[in-house]
């Protein structure tokens, strides 16, 4: 069978999606034809004017869309759209579904399958048993419709997977050239988490932490460097430091194969494993930028997250980190259960105190399924669910307004937003309130924030003013700049 895959488009793009990669790559090594449709990083917005033409040449028998929460508008908008103009099987999966399940069926009703949690054996299954007119009622983590009827089939177990069976990401099914210098490629060695942090994804915490060969990471590596050009890596999964020896072999199959990439983990990782051993090594082999989740130093509230490690662990992995000269960066949560106005900017003034060159700041969302979910519901009031509420500042749309998920007694929304907006301001990443603005009406705002938040850091706020007018400058003559990616071109591809 022929089959297109579509990422549809966000505004930020940036990264090529890996779990179409992946998905994309098995459905070929099964022997069905397939593409993948970037919308993403081809930067299609206009998709209304691009994929009735492109379908329509290509003619696939099933066409699958991924949705995340911040696509699964966009997704449905594209199911609507299809059902004019296209009578094939519509498909879709990705995190979002492991949410919606039956939903995405309800809320699309164009939608024949949805796939629920890791999809390549689920998808291909699906393909071979439309093709030889099987039973889908045999197909694991499978959702569908029988007669008008939606039937949801028993989940597959995905943590039985076998990552080393899998083939890795081929990009060239994207229709990828070239990727530029500073693109940071994502790799997996593993998939789950063993851990139960109680606002994680649902799905992933029940997911039992399962590793891949190395070798075969060293590979796709290898495989992309040829390939695309790409010239460093970032390790993108929950928990690639489970133990320090885990990392600490990687680290020296990357020096014994002369990989010769500086790489991250965008993931993070985590505290308690860290020794100076372990970053020695990860330093030799190209690593850069340590990140860390965090998520709060308050005393008070750390132990509510149920992370698995303490706020020493934190403070020594820190220590560690600059004793070998390593950039630091923390990840934070506001709203987390138990935390106050007083509570958040305690955490920050730690961390400030414990020197993180970068830190990220989000705010909860509660999914379902998740043990902070069933915290607000019983202690907090909700005004948006998971699928509109904003986690960071850069989400808020042309209205200006920043959607915060839910408020409590002990803290309720009005000072989540402000401590939102002071960390923020302090930090130089204003994003409330200052963006959709034309530019003079915009530069008010930033003066204006600066000195409501941060009045005293006079050379500061002065040296964020440049920075903000250059980088404003060269937001303006974006359009003019060649494209991130390099892609056949469409008509190529049919």
């Amino acid at each position: 069978m022929r089959l297109l895959l579509i990422d549809p488009y966000v505004r930020a793009g940036g990264n090529l999606n890996t779990s179409l990669g992946w998905l994309s790559a098995a459905v070929h090594k099964a022997g069905h034809e397939v593409f993948v449709l970037d919308l993403n990083n081809r930067r299609i917005s206009n998709y209304k004017e691009v994929l009735p033409e492109f379908i329509s040449k290509y003619n696939p028998d099933m066409i699958g869309i991924t949705a995340m929460c911040t696509t699964y508008v966009t997704m449905q908008r594209i199911v609507e759209q299809l059902a004019d103009y296209y009578n094939g099987y519509i498909a879709v999966g990705g995190a979002q579904i492991a949410f919606e399940k039956e939903d995405v069926l309800k809320d699309g009703q164009r939608i024949d399958f949805a796939v629920v949690g890791d999809g390549e054996e689920t998808i291909v299954q699906l393909l071979d048993c439309l093709e030889k007119n099987g039973e889908l009622s045999q197909i694991e983590g499978l959702i569908y419709r029988d007669n008008g009827q939606i039937k949801n089939n028993p989940p597959r177990k995905w943590w039985e997977t076998d990552l080393n069976k899998l083939p890795f990401p081929d990009f060239r099914l994207f229709g990828l050239k070239k990727v530029p210098p500073t693109y940071s490629y994502r790799v997996s060695t593993s998939r789950g988490c063993p851990f139960q942090c109680i606002f994680c994804n649902p799905i992933t915490m029940r997911s039992k932490w399962r590793g891949r060969d190395f070798h075969l990471a060293i590979e796709e590596l290898k495989f992309a460097r040829a390939d695309f050009g790409v010239q460093c890596f970032n390790i993108c999964e929950p928990v690639f430091n489970l133990t320090r020896e885990r990392v600490i072999q990687f680290c020296e199959l990357l020096l014994k194969e002369k990989i010769n990439m500086p790489w991250t983990t965008s993931s993070g990782l985590r505290a308690k494993p860290i020794d100076d051993e372990m970053i020695r090594t990860m330093k030799e082999s190209g690593f850069y930028d340590l990140k860390i989740g965090v998520e709060t130093l308050s005393p008070d509230v750390f132990p509510n997250v149920n992370k698995g490690e303490t706020l020493d662990d934190i403070g020594n992995a820190i220590k560690i980190a600059k004793r070998n000269g390593l950039r630091i960066e923390g990840s934070f949560i506001i709203g987390l259960p138990g935390s106050t106005y007083k509570t958040v900017m305690d955490s920050f003034r730690r961390a400030q105190q414990l020197g993180f060159d970068v830190m990220g700041w989000s705010l909860l969302i509660p999914y379902p399924g998740t043990r902070a979910y069933d915290w607000v519901q019983e202690h907090g009031t909700t005004y948006y669910d998971y699928k509109q509420a904003h986690q960071y500042a850069g989400e808020i749309g042309d209205d200006g307004q920043l959607r915060v998920a839910f408020e409590t007694p002990e803290f309720p929304l009005k000072d989540r937003i402000r401590a939102y907006q002071k960390i923020l301001w302090k930090l130089k990443q204003p994003g409330v309130g200052s963006r959709n603005y034309l530019i003079f009406m915009k530069a008010g705002k930033i003066i204006y924030g600066l000195a409501r938040h941060d009045p005293w850091n006079i050379w500061g706020n002065l040296k964020y003013i440049a920075h903000g007018s250059a980088s404003e400058f060269r937001h303006r003559r974006r359009h003019i700049e060649r494209p991130f990616f390099e892609f056949n071109d469409l008509q190529k591809i049919v």
